[in-house]
This record gives structure tokens, C-alpha cells and sequence, in this order.
């Protein structure tokens, strides 16, 4: 007599079952099987679009210490491409910006010392971390360094940039402030990581114009930006900030140092600003590659220089009209760009698959 039950249950437990395995099959039912494949819908650039293309690394035993970007690079670069166009990487003439991680942070000196040994120029050392300008003819030869764990080109970092003439010292009532109380930032020094300081050749018109400090300054200013470390090619988004903090804080002495030569140049910035004597810093770069859910060792010298008195603020950030929120519009046909790499294209209007 319990047997209808029993065969009830289990009919149930396997009608679940069954609901759950044709609901997992739809996409395929209905996307997959009735959409063309073709192999080359239109003329594309791989790198242009996508970046660059590490397919053919996938299964590079080099890959254990060498990053597959880092050697698609070389490979670009060995046939001939013209890698300083590419906004992605920051390349100059042979030497592409690295990043390599020793295997402790007792060995990163010895592995500074082998790379700069390699041809690699600008380097610099954070903890475990190292950053500089690699020769690309050296890269393979990396495998070799029994010191480094593995190695990994540098992706060009943001600034959080303004659109606007800066009106922070109306807006935040500084100037009327400085008016009543005579108080201009004097005695304090403001450090400054961003890009690039002068590598566009504006400083010294920026100082005879009133808007930075300096030798020749018309309001008496006259203590210079200490540059600690430049680095190009950039916009001077540092010399940028550093008028607007004039503008606020005139009298404030003012250092700067780069942020774009890579995680331990920028991490070794911020201490050495505040080695220089920098009560406050201030930063407007994000690394995309930075983890969201623990600190590197950005964060950890930030922790450091704060531990030691100093005040640190990094740009919130603002990327308005930068993002993209809109329903998916599948395009109707599968690009296959082999090796298994099948996919169905979002349209974004107009039968644009690459949102140029």
C-alpha cells in the first residue's frame, strides 16, 4: 500500500530534475542551434578591438613566469608593429614598462639588480614588486631569473580628469577665508602622484603666469614644485593639479611624483613624498587591475605614510557618461574566432558589434 506514494515522490524529486535540466538548455535551444556561425562577419583588428591576442599562448610553457599579454607584446613587437601607438602598454623605442614580482621580499633587490643588469631602466622597488623599462629583445630571457616568480606588462593606468576651469577656491569659500585670516598654506608641503609633471614643457610658463610656484613667480612664491620622479609620455595631469592646490593654498611647498611607472614605482612614491617632507598627499590614478577586496601594496603604503602622520586622499572619481546601461541586443549571428571561441555579439546600434 506505500508504494504509489514512494513512486509519487520520486516522480516529483525527478520532475524537478527534469524542469531544472530544460531550463538550463533554453539559451542553447534558443540562442545556439539556430544562429549562423560565421568565421569573419567583417574586417576586424584583433588587437585593435579586443587587445591583445594571448590565444596562441594558451597553452606557452613560457606562461609560468611570463605573462601571455607580456609575450603577445613581444611577438607584435618583433614583427614590426608600431607598439608606442598602443594606449594600453607605455612603450619607448625597445623598452616596454614591466612589472615583475619576486619570490620574497628578501630577493627583490637581487632581482632589481638582474634586470637593470638586463638593459632595464627606471626601476624601481616596492616590497616584493618591481617596476621598469625592459628591453623587449630581454623578456624571454626572464625565465632564467631564478628570483622572479613571474613577470607582466604594466596596463596603462587612469586619471580621473576634469572637464572644467577649477573653481575650488570659490566653492570651498578658501579665498574668502585667506582674506580673513591671512592663512595660505604656509608650513605645510602638499605631495602629488598623477601621471606626468612637465613632460608637455609647461612648467615654466605655469610659474611666470602666477599659477605654480617657483623662481620668477609674480606673487612671491617663489619655492619650486619638487619633482621627485617624472615620467612620460603623459598629459601633466600633476602639473594640473598642482595649480589648482596653488590656487587654494598658495603658499603651501609642493612635490610630485609619478604614478604611472607601475604599482611599486607608485607605491615607492608615496613614501618618498612623505621621506621629503609632505604632511598631505593626494592622487587622482586607478590601476584597474588593483583588487577591490584586500589591499596591495598601493594601499599598504598608504596605511604606511598615514601611520606616520601624513594625510592621504585619492580622487573618488567622477566617470559620468563613461559607462554603458542598456538592455542586451543579441546580434543574430555567432562569431567564431576559433579554437572553440564562439560567441553571439551584443548589437549596439546600427549593426556596430565593437561599440567604436
Amino acid at each position: 500500500m506505500q508504494y504509489p506514494k514512494i513512486i509519487l515522490l520520486i516522480e516529483k524529486k525527478f520532475n524537478h530534475i527534469i524542469v531544472f535540466l530544460l531550463a538550463s538548455l533554453i539559451p542553447i535551444f534558443s540562442f545556439g542551434q539556430k544562429l549562423d556561425v560565421v568565421s569573419k562577419p567583417m574586417k576586424i583588428d584583433i588587437q585593435e578591438n579586443f587587445g591583445l591576442n594571448t590565444l596562441p599562448y594558451k597553452n606557452d610553457a613560457r606562461t609560468k613566469k611570463i605573462d601571455s599579454k607580456l609575450l603577445a607584446a613581444m611577438s607584435s613587437f618583433e614583427k614590426g608593429k608600431n607598439m608606442s601607438s598602443d594606449k594600453t602598454m607605455h612603450v619607448e623605442g625597445n623598452k616596454i614598462l614591466i612589472q615583475a614580482y619576486a619570490k620574497s621580499v628578501n630577493e627583490a633587490p637581487a632581482l632589481l639588480k638582474s634586470l637593470t643588469s638586463m638593459g632595464m631602466t627606471h626601476g624601481k622597488v616596492y616590497k616584493h614588486v618591481i617596476n621598469g623599462m625592459l628591453p623587449f629583445e630581454k623578456i624571454e630571457s626572464t625565465m632564467d631569473l631564478a628570483s622572479m616568480r613571474n613577470i607582466s606588462m604594466v596596463v596603462t593606468p587612469k586619471n580621473n580628469i576634469g572637464s572644467v576651469t577649477g573653481q575650488a577656491d570659490q566653492s570651498m569659500k578658501t579665498s574668502q577665508l585667506k582674506n580673513i585670516t591671512g592663512v595660505n598654506g604656509s608650513g605645510i608641503k602638499i605631495g602629488i602622484l598623477s601621471d606626468s609633471y612637465d613632460d608637455l614643457g609647461g612648467a615654466s610658463a605655469g610659474v611666470l603666469s602666477g599659477d605654480l610656484p617657483g623662481v620668477g613667480n609674480p606673487n612671491g612664491f617663489t619655492t619650486p614644485v619638487e619633482v621627485l620622479e617624472d615620467f612620460g609620455p603623459g598629459i601633466d595631469e600633476g602639473r594640473a593639479m598642482a595649480e589648482l592646490i596653488h590656487d587654494v593654498a598658495p603658499g603651501a611647498s609642493l612635490a610630485f611624483h609619478t604614478a604611472f611607472a607601475g604599482f611599486a614605482s607608485y607605491a615607492a612614491g608615496i613614501i618618498d613624498l612623505r621621506q621629503a617632507g609632505c604632511d598631505i598627499i593626494v592622487d587622482d590614478v586607478f590601476y584597474l587591475a588593483q583588487p577591490y577586496f584586500q589591499e596591495d601594496i598601493i594601499g599598504q603604503a598608504v596605511n604606511e605614510v598615514v601611520a606616520d602622520g601624513a594625510m592621504y586622499f585619492s580622487s573618488a572619481g567622477n566617470q559620468a557618461n563613461n559607462s554603458y546601461d542598456e538592455a542586451y541586443v543579441p546580434g543574430g549571428f555567432l562569431f567564431d574566432f576559433g579554437g572553440g571561441n564562439v560567441y553571439e555579439p551584443h548589437d549596439w546600434g546600427g549593426g556596430d558589434y565593437f561599440y567604436r
